[in-house]
């Protein structure tokens, strides 16, 4: 199974759900992700995968260390090998984890604006 946590704006959540739905993809695992009602407000193709492999055991940790206060960097050949679950908490805004699914990821954040209903906090109001 990989986990992910969505955590700050909604950019940051793209990038976390982006990471998370490249490495299920590859490895036909679930896809688990907290908060994921934020981006589904946008983003109707983002959404969990619960229909794959679910191993729990021997979580590999990926992202934010607040022990030593950096962000891990993702070594995607450990990553692909690893046998167990993978849990993912940071921002990975890092080009090269996504440059070879750009396709493939403008597919999923893909914005409908005729479908969504926009919050009247996201129109201008003008001075009378």
């Amino acid at each position: 199974m990989i986990s992910v946590d969505l955590i700050g704006g909604i950019g940051n959540n793209m990038f976390q759900y982006a990471i998370g739905r490249i490495f299920a993809d590859k490895k036909n695992y679930n896809l688990s992700v907290t908060n994921i009602d934020q981006l589904q407000k946008y983003f109707t193709n983002a959404v969990e995968i619960f229909n794959r492999q679910s191993n729990t055991n021997n979580v590999l940790q990926i992202g934010y260390n607040s022990v030593f206060n950096t962000i891990q960097h993702i070594d995607v050949e450990h990553v692909l090998r690893h046998s167990g679950a993978i849990h993912f908490s940071g921002s990975f805004q890092k080009f090269c984890y996504y440059k070879e699914n750009i396709d493939y990821l403008r597919n999923i954040f893909y914005y409908d604006d005729v479908h969504h209903h926009k919050p009247q906090t996201d129109y201008i109001v003008t001075g009378k």
